[in-house]
Order: structure tokens, then sequence, then C-alpha cells
């Protein structure tokens, strides 16, 4: 079976401070059968216009595709203030070939959040729907429009429902799901109970595709999206273990999991978790000493040594190496341990169509040149997805005005791309630009003023060395 799934479009309805917004992923769609360049999206803005909102929105999408909970997940604060809900909506290109046969299919997933009097929140509804053009033809249909509230049918269309629920076993599974999802705070449609019983009820028709969609969608956000978040980078500022996201592929699956990257100094691990940290950054280092000339890394072994739990293990510290002088990783620069602890899921994102890596401030620690560098390599031989937001404008000049989308000062019309830009423009300057002067269809910065903010200085130092309320 040969399969890609891609991220097409992110939506967000009052998430956070966004009340509309609507990102859209480039050459994601318009291509030929399984023919797949990279994907490259940078999101840019001032400070609290909405960027980390899109990253924020992926990792809640990866939870709930995955069967994963969202307990964890601050669900209330989602909620823009003053509204009773939001939504995250995304779309994503299915493309399968499976014994002859070809499918190539649209899909919009869509879940709302609500308050709740205990200000945990919960999911209230999710909506599954499919689309596909033959023949010059646009089909569109909805597989499951779910409502936790609903009375009967708690999802539509109704003859699923029935075909499901016809008999007893069938009727109890829905059930299960439902109260499974509400108690974990997961997604009813992705759930294992759900999955099952679509997968039980004959293989023909609607049904089918509903089996279909719901097995790619749930194996790309399990095995194929990753997302880092801001806390990725804290942990590298506190020099805590870091968590390095590994996907490794054998004949018959994907293996997917977390190695964390000690910086604490030298700690005992088990033997096993010893060979495969070695293995695994040994294989770094092919790419590494390229970007970073000279720079490799490995595992300095201390020797056998019991855990407190009496078991052998080793004592161990991650090191890097140029030439002869070998120091500890912990010493390294915040910008190198990032580069080690993401690289590996950027060769998957090189290597694999269907590799989505999603990264919040992709530029922090990170040398502007050489951001420009990865990200020109990433575009130009890649064959995966990746979504970034930044802060540094070095990428404005390596990639095309469609690899690049701006938060706005509009909550109504979050995010833009750049209008009017010729091929010679250099964006890094109309960006620039636009700012001081405007000319787009959305503001892009709101108003500072330097001798306000020097006054506020003033005022607040007056404050401190007096013991006055400014």
């Amino acid at each position: 079976m040969k399969r890609v799934v891609r991220l097409c479009e992110v939506r967000l309805e009052n998430f956070k401070n966004t009340v509309h917004g609507t990102v859209t992923i480039p050459e994601a769609e318009n291509h030929a059968p399984f023919e797949y360049a990279s994907s490259i999206l940078g999101i840019y803005g001032q400070n609290g216009s909405g960027k980390t909102a899109i990253v924020e929105a992926l990792a809640v999408l990866k939870q709930l595709l995955s069967n994963e909970s969202l307990k964890d997940f601050p669900i209330d604060d989602y909620v823009m203030y003053g509204k009773e809900s939001c939504t995250i909506g995304a779309r994503f290109s299915i493309e399968q070939e499976n014994d002859q046969l070809y499918y190539h299919y649209y899909v919009d997933y869509d879940v709302r959040f609500v308050r709740t009097a205990d200000k945990n929140g919960k999911i209230q509804s999710e909506l599954l729907r499919a689309e596909k053009t033959e023949g010059g033809k646009t089909m569109r249909r909805t597989l499951v429009d779910y409502d936790v509230d609903r009375d009967t049918d708690c999802y539509l269309p109704k003859y699923r429902y029935e075909a499901i629920a016809k008999n007893k076993d069938g009727e109890i599974a829905i059930g299960v799901a439902q109260r499974i999802a509400q108690k974990e705070k997961g997604s009813f449609m992705f759930s294992g109970e759900f999955q099952k019983t679509v997968r039980s009820v004959e293989n023909k028709g609607e049904d089918f595709l509903l089996g279909l969609i719901l097995d790619a969608l749930y194996g790309y956000a399990s095995t194929y999206l990753f997302v880092i978040t801001s806390a990725h980078s804290a942990m590298i500022s506190l020099n805590g273990a870091v968590p390095m996201n590994i996907r490794v592929e054998n004949e018959h699956k994907a293996i997917v999991g977390v190695i964390p990257l000690m910086l604490r100094g030298p700690e005992v691990v088990s033997v096993e978790y010893y060979e495969l940290l070695t293995k695994f950054l040994s294989g770094l280092n092919g790419v590494l000493k390229e970007m970073i000339p000279g720079l490799t890394i490995g595992v300095h072994n201390f020797g056998a040594e019991m855990d407190r739990d009496g078991k052998k293990g080793v004592r161990i510290e991650v090191v890097s190496q140029r030439g002869d002088s070998v120091i500890p990783l912990r010493y390294e620069s915040e910008g190198i341990i990032k580069i080690v602890s993401i690289l590996h899921m950027l060769i998957c994102v090189y290597a694999d169509a269907s590799m989505c890596l999603v990264i919040d401030e992709l530029d922090s620690g990170i040398f502007e040149y050489l951001l420009g560098e990865l990200l020109t390599v990433m575009k130009d031989n890649g064959k995966g997805q990746m979504l970034f937001t930044s802060h540094n404008l070095r990428p404005l000049e390596m990639l095309d005005k469609a690899n690049l989308v701006f938060s706005t000062t509009n909550p109504e019309n979050r995010y833009i791309h750049m209008q009017y830009v010729k091929q010679n423009n250099n964006l890094r300057d109309m960006y620039l630009r636009s700012i001081l002067l405007g000319g787009q269809k959305e503001e892009l910065y709101e108003e500072t003023d330097t001798n306000q903010i020097a006054r506020a200085f003033r005022r607040a130092g007056k404050a401190v060395l007096h013991g006055k309320n400014s």
C-alpha cells in the first residue's frame, strides 16, 4: 500500500486572540499523483499577534487525531475572551494506492471547544467531511457530524449511525466510545472504540471511505506529524532533559518515540538506553558536521554503575567534539543544542513527503545565515512539509512570497500573504516598509512610539529609585 497525507490548511475561529484566521499551506494541492516537492511555510508577525496560535492548534489536532487525551491542555484558555466556544479546523490531502485502486480525497476536520463551569473546557463537537473531484465535478460528503449534547443520533448522517448501530453490540460500542471520549477529553471519532466499530461494518461504499480516512489521519498524526513548541527551547535554557523525537522505519511499520537528551551532567542510565542513544546520535553526525563544520556529538561512557533501583546501568554524558577538543554538550550554545535536538526530524522532513514538522521559534539561538542555508536546502531538495514561526527576518530573503504568511493586527483577518510583491523585490525590505508605511490590505504592526516608550521607562525608573508608583 502506498499512501501520502499532507496538511493543506489550518483554520481558527475565536481561538485565543484570533476571531478568524486561515493559513493555507503552499504546494499542498495541484500535483501529479505521488509527486511531491517540499512545502515550507514561515509565519511572521508582531509579538502577541497570533503566530504561536497556529502551532498550539496543530499540537491539539495531533493529540486528537492520534487518539490522545487533552487533559493536560488548557482548553478553557483557548476560547477567546468574551466568547463561549472556539473552533480549530484543518484540511488534509489523502492520496492512497491499494490493490491497484487509486484514491485521492481532500478531508476537512473541525473540532469545537466550549467553556465549562469548572474552567477546564470540553470538546463539544467534531465534524469530518470528504471531497473528491471526478470528471470536472466536485462531490462533497459529510462522513461524521458528532455533537456531545445531541439527544438522539449522537452523530450524523443518520443512515450511517443506523448501519453501525443496527445490532446491539454496535450500539453499545458507540455509547462506550462516547463516554470514554468525554471522560478522557479525547476525540470521539478517532477513539479506538469508534474506529474498531467502523471497521466491523461491511467494507463497501461510504463506510469503506470513512474507515480509510480515519485510518489515514490517525496514522499521519501519530507517526508523521510532529509539533515542537516553545517549551522545547525553554528546556534547553534550563539545562534540562530536552526531548528528541525519533522516527525510524523498518519493512513493516514506523517506530516513533522520544529520547531525552540529558543536559544536567553525568547520569546513570540503562544499558539499553545507552546503546540506543549512542546509535541515534552517531547517525546525526554526517549532517551535523556539514552544518557546523567539524562538530560531532557522542556519548562518553564513564563505566558501569548500578542505578537507584539496583539494576545494571552505565554512567554517561552527551558530549560534543571538534578535533581533539571534547566538552559536555551542555556547555555548547543554545543554538547548537537546538539543532542537535531537532536534526533527526529535519532529516525525516527532507526525505519523506508525508512528514510534517511544526516548530515554534525556529530561529531561537540559531545564527541567521545558517538558518537561511537550512531553509534553502529544505526548499530546493526536500520532500516533506515544515511550518515555523520566527522573528529572524533572514528567511524573508530566502523563501518565495507564497511560503510566507504574516499575522496582522486585525483579529477578524489574522493571517495574510504580502501583496504587490514583484519578482525583484526584497521581501524583507518590503515587510519592514509595510510596517512603517502600510500599503497592505491589513495593518501588520500595532504602532509604537519611541518617545512614549522612553517616557514610560523614565516614569518606571523614578518609581524604582524613589519607591513611588508610576
